[in-house]
């Protein structure tokens, strides 16, 4: 596993399977007279916590097109989460989110519906973990139900300024970047970590959450906060700003047999191609 993802990358490889639409009626009010500020407005949980495996989500009811302030960990600094828009793919509701924290690192990605209660959330950088409960409405009218949990951050380097992301600024690679790699398998490109696991299969499509871990150092091991575990189909992209933008271009499952012996290492379910187009 990826050094900087935190512990609910270890729910990566549960069973995914497609899921049909949910539209709760919810709070009437909240759907019908809530009007778009366009600037960030505090979020209030709403409802009771969304349970997955042994943790527990606070439930939030957040508007497209509304920025919102959540609370860090335990007194950490703010950040600001932004549904852009809500859709429907691979027999999933899904929501484009950004994600902004208070030292300028931006995570704009995709959340599909979570299917069940081992659905593994999206990790970024360490400091928030973010599932999509459901939808409801469309455009501007629409309304999104989130799992959010802010991550302890301590230890993280997350200063622009410091010696270690100037570093990292001064170092990375410039242009576009394309990678095949295993599945179930830590992929080195300079200081940036790479791999992915498969979810099941939905309808003909796979999932794969495809994991990264960028750093100043690699023999250091130095977390800059800039990691992140998301689930994509092909096709998807997310970007990490100062990282780059991730496009999952494809995915092959593989047709050599799990191991029997589960102490047996080097299998892997299949291969992703994975491009990074640098900031």
């Amino acid at each position: 596993m990826i050094a900087g993802i935190s512990a609910a990358a270890a729910l990566v490889g549960v069973g995914m399977t497609g899921c049909s639409a949910t539209s709760e009626p919810g709070d009437a009010a909240s759907s019908t007279s809530f009007t778009l500020t366009g600037n960030p407005i505090v979020a209030t949980p709403h409802g009771d916590p969304i349970r997955i495996s042994n943790l527990t989500y606070p439930r939030y009811e957040l508007h497209v097109g509304q920025p919102y302030i959540l609370p860090g960990y335990e007194g950490e600094k703010d950040y600001i989460v932004t549904p852009k828009a809500i859709g429907e793919a691979h027999g999933r509701h899904w929501v484009d989110l950004t994600v902004t924290f208070a030292n300028g690192d931006v995570f704009s990605f995709r959340s599909y519906q979570r299917v069940d209660a081992d659905t593994m959330p999206s990790d970024l950088g360490g400091r928030t973990s973010i599932l999509l409960d459901g939808t409801r409405g469309s455009g501007t009218q629409g309304v999104v139900t989130l799992g959010i949990s802010a991550s302890n951050s301590a230890g993280n380097v997350l200063d622009p300024n410091s010696p270690q992301r100037q570093k990292y600024a001064r170092t990375k690679p410039t242009g576009t970047q394309e990678w095949t790699i295993p599945l179930r398998r830590n992929f080195w490109a300079g200081t940036l970590n790479v791999s992915g696991f498969s979810g099941d299969d939905s309808n003909g499509d796979y999932s794969v959450f495809v994991a990264f871990n960028a750093v100043a150092k690699r023999a250091a091991g130095e977390d800059l906060g800039l990691s992140a575990d998301i689930e994509c189909y092909p096709g998807d992209s997310y970007t990490v700003s100062p990282v780059g933008t991730f496009t999952l271009k494809g995915y092959t499952p593989s047709g050599e047999a799990p191991p029997t012996d589960p102490a047996k290492v080097g299998y892997s379910p299949g291969q992703m191609r994975v491009q990074l187009k640098w900031s």
